[in-house]
């Protein structure tokens, strides 16, 4: 049949337990190697992070000023994110922290 009621309270206390081991090395001070080698994939992949947002960055700032040389107006946040291969939630994101304003409101459909 299945698991008994005492193994299946055994098996979610323990699994709590090791959570709560993990949480008292986090605190513990003589547990530093412990954090270090926890933290050190969580930085590495950071970094990447970094990099990649001010690569994109570049980019959108790239193609907003060649639709300004040309005279044209600049891109909508769609138009960016399909030249770019990003998520339109990424690039609302990225335009933000650059301060480059969006049209406001819903964009108009053309029938």
């Amino acid at each position: 049949m299945g698991q008994s009621s005492a193994g299946r309270k055994a098996l979610a206390t323990m699994g709590r337990r090791g959570g709560q081991q993990a949480a008292k090395r986090w605190k513990d001070p003589t547990q530093k190697q412990y954090q270090k080698a926890a933290r050190a994939p969580l930085a590495k992949a950071n970094e990447l992070r970094t990099y990649s947002t001010e690569e994109h960055k570049g980019q959108i700032l790239a193609l907003v000023a060649r639709f300004r040389r040309q005279g044209l107006e600049t891109p909508a946040t769609k138009e960016i994110a399909a030249e770019l291969g990003l998520s339109i939630r990424r690039v609302q994101e990225l335009r933000k922290e650059l301060g480059l304003p969006a049209k406001r409101g819903r964009p108009r459909t053309t029938k």
